[in-house]
């Protein structure tokens, strides 16, 4: 497994779509990702490469992309709340009863807290959420001392300029303002994602890790030309975040597409999205992909599963665009009155 970690540029701001530009996402999703790397894929070696290759390429298990708090080289590293109630510590189940407003704003966990989940060990404080949306344990809390906000929302007004063909919006006229919402990190914020090239090819293996480095200059998300996306750094690491051999279950940390139903009968709690858009080539950016229902990060299935890449190509178009919903799943513990 290859850790990958992603440094923010300075006064950096990011577009990560889920729902139009007036929204973003804190999550760069696996779908979106494995796209960028097969871009720069292409980029990088042209297009009869990438399709001798894209068999090998599709063998990869790639997470979303996650933010994470660097403190004096240490990291807390987030993954999004589980789709279960978290398992609190006895004495502290009476105030999540009093509060459970506060729980249902949280919208990701520690690595630190699913330890704990995963020991009937979660503490509840208000002290250790961030900005409403982050749970840490006391001792990360102790490390990395007062965090008001890890991300800042907000929302910027552009212009629309014609490019001489319409969009998915054909109202828009030149000129026309609209607003995109970035998100913009704070100074100890970096991103990082998981992917395991075990069953690749060493020689496309080489070519993978090039595309991935070449995020730096290409960047990732939306509205790129407007400044957005972009980073300092990028470093490779062998640490392996999810060595842990407790739970029964597991939580998904990338958006998947069950193979099948007997798959998606593994899924037990979840939450699905839609994901849908336009094609992102060199040959072409004003043509809708298919839109396609994929199990969001967070939830839970009773079994590794395998998930797939579909193609999710307009009709009558000439070559496939991959959707990936390849699955990556890490433990977690599920209760049985879950």
């Amino acid at each position: 497994m290859q850790t990958v970690f992603l440094n923010p540029s300075q006064n950096s701001k990011y577009h990560f779509g889920d729902f139009g530009l007036e929204s973003s996402s804190l999550i760069f999703h696996s779908d979106s990702l494995f796209s960028a790397i097969v871009n720069n894929y292409l980029k990088l070696y042209g297009e009869s490469e990438l399709n001798k290759d894209i068999k090998e390429i599709k063998k990869i298990k790639l997470s979303s992309v996650f933010p994470a708090v660097e403190i004096d080289n240490e990291k807390i590293y987030f993954i999004p709340k589980p789709k279960i109630k978290l398992n609190f510590r006895e004495r502290d189940k009476e105030k999540i009863e009093e509060k459970p407003k506060d729980i249902k704003k949280i919208q990701f966990i520690s690595l630190g807290v699913l330890g704990n989940h995963n020991k009937n060990e979660v503490e509840f404080s208000k002290d250790l959420i961030i900005d409403g949306k982050f749970l840490i344990t006391r001792e990360e809390s102790e490390k990395i001392g007062k965090i008001e906000k890890i991300f800042v929302k907000g929302l910027e007004e552009k212009v629309w300029v014609s490019r001489g063909y319409k969009t998915g919006n054909e109202k828009r006229e030149e000129g026309e303002p609209y607003t995109v919402e970035f998100i913009k990190p704070m100074k100890k914020l970096v991103f990082y994602f998981v992917y395991d090239d075990k069953n690749v090819e060493e020689t496309i293996k080489k070519k993978i890790r090039a595309s991935i480095q070449l995020m730096v200059d290409e960047g990732l998300g939306g509205k790129l030309t407007s400044g957005a996306g972009h980073f300092e750094k990028l470093e490779f690491s062998n640490c392996n975040l999810f060595d842990n051999p407790e739970g029964n279950g597991y939580l998904n940390i990338s958006l998947v597409i069950p193979n099948n139903a007997e798959e998606f009968d593994k899924c037990k709690f979840y939450t699905l999205l839609e994901r849908k858009g336009y094609v992102f080539s060199e040959k072409t950016k004003t043509q809708r992909k298919k839109s396609i229902v994929m199990v969001e990060e967070g939830s839970i299935f009773s079994q590794n599963i395998e998930g797939k890449i579909a193609d999710v190509k307009p009709d009558d178009y000439n070559h496939p665009v991959y959707k990936f919903g390849c699955f990556y799943g890490i433990p977690i513990k599920v209760n049985d009155n879950e």
